[in-house]
């Protein structure tokens, strides 16, 4: 048995410890290794709010655009902004993140933001570092995070001469191909099954076109089947459990908002991955249950073999979406090991082969 004095010192030398490493980790991972400046960049009828950090060496540097998750809320300062900042700095980077457009101090609705809007966003952060002349104008790659490696592929093609795409977690599938899985995985988590399970995934499916065929033609928006998917998503909200599948009914029309809905719903990267050469790393979780992983793998392996692509792919077999090194535990930096160290060598060795 421990004397009680030498436990009282065991436990100090432990809170010692940790303070320490929290301290250690604080400065590592979220204080920015670099120089920091407050940028604005002018995106058509915007303007987004952003930071772009560089090294602390002699200029031009490469540079790497981060982009976004799906939703709003995401804003240049958050955590693991920072986390990715200071990977690429350390690799020699200047590294720029910006608020999305309907987060921070935006003005706008994100309920009224289309994806070509996003895409358009990221060209103009690419055409911002190419103006610097702290930059080197053709070393730009862009990190893509769930929703926003959708449109690296875009971007790179848009934006052209892209030196590389890092999309974590992001799917190279269309968009209904993808959100079908993750609502089908949370129907399956509430326990429905069988036909009442393909049911709710047709009307799903069902409603999804509606909104693309009303913002393309608006008097689709008010017309028969309006009344027949009200009708039944009425009779689902009827039975119990149903409240928690869908909303009440369809949205009131509304141009903006059904045109963004239309944008997301209808959308598919793939066109722009048969068109580019950028060399391009997926990084996928093999227990994702946003991501259908082995369709994925599929596709991208065909573009890699069959379309000749330069497509690096890498997984992690045990991790979920976040990437989180424990589940129970998703502490800012505790990524599963190796993925931190493989975004940024990864992208430093795409620079060095130019």
């Amino acid at each position: 048995m421990i004397p009680k004095f030498k436990m009282r010192w065991i436990l100090v030398g432990i809170i010692l410890f940790l303070l320490g490493y929290a301290g250690f980790f604080f400065n590592y991972h979220l204080v920015y290794a670099g120089i920091v400046e407050n940028v604005t960049i002018q995106s058509s009828d915007s303007q987004l709010e952003g930071v772009l950090v560089k090294p602390d060496t002699l200029g031009p540097h490469p540079g790497i655009v981060l982009l976004h998750g799906s939703g709003s809320n995401q804003t240049s300062g958050k955590w693991y902004y920072r986390i990715h900042t200071n990977v690429y700095l350390r690799q020699g980077f200047a590294v720029l993140s910006y608020d999305k457009r309907g987060s921070g101090n935006s003005n706008i609705d994100y309920r009224t933001v289309t994806f070509q809007d996003l895409v358009h966003d990221g060209v103009a952060a690419v055409n911002f570092l190419r103006s610097r002349a702290d930059i080197i104008p053709d070393q730009i790659g862009l990190l893509g995070v769930s929703e926003s490696g959708w449109l690296t592929p875009e971007i790179a093609e848009r934006a052209g001469d892209i030196a590389f795409i890092v999309n974590r977690v992001s799917p190279p599938l269309p968009w209904r191909t993808t959100v079908l899985f993750e609502f089908k995985n949370e129907l399956l988590d509430e326990g429905y099954s069988g036909t009442e399970l393909d049911k709710i995934l047709q009307l799903q499916n069902r409603m999804w076109q509606f909104y693309i065929d009303a913002a393309a033609n608006e008097t689709v928006s008010n017309g028969s089947e309006r009344e027949t998917i009200n009708a039944i998503l009425a009779d689902t909200q009827a039975r119990p459990g149903g409240e928690a599948v869908f909303g009440d009914a369809l949205s009131d029309y509304d141009a903006k908002e059904y045109s963004a809905r239309a944008s997301k719903y209808s959308y598919d990267p793939y066109p722009f991955l048969e068109e580019i050469d950028t060399p391009m790393l997926y990084i996928l979780a093999g227990e994702d249950v946003n991501v259908p992983f082995d369709q994925s793998v599929a596709l991208l392996e065909e573009l890699k073999y069959k379309h000749k692509k330069n497509i690096t792919i890498e997984s992690y077999s045990e991790a979920d979406h976040y990437l989180y090194r424990w589940d129970w535990l998703p502490i800012e930096g505790l990524y599963v090991p190796g993925y931190l160290d493989l975004i940024g060598i990864w992208a430093a060795e795409q620079i060095e082969q130019e």
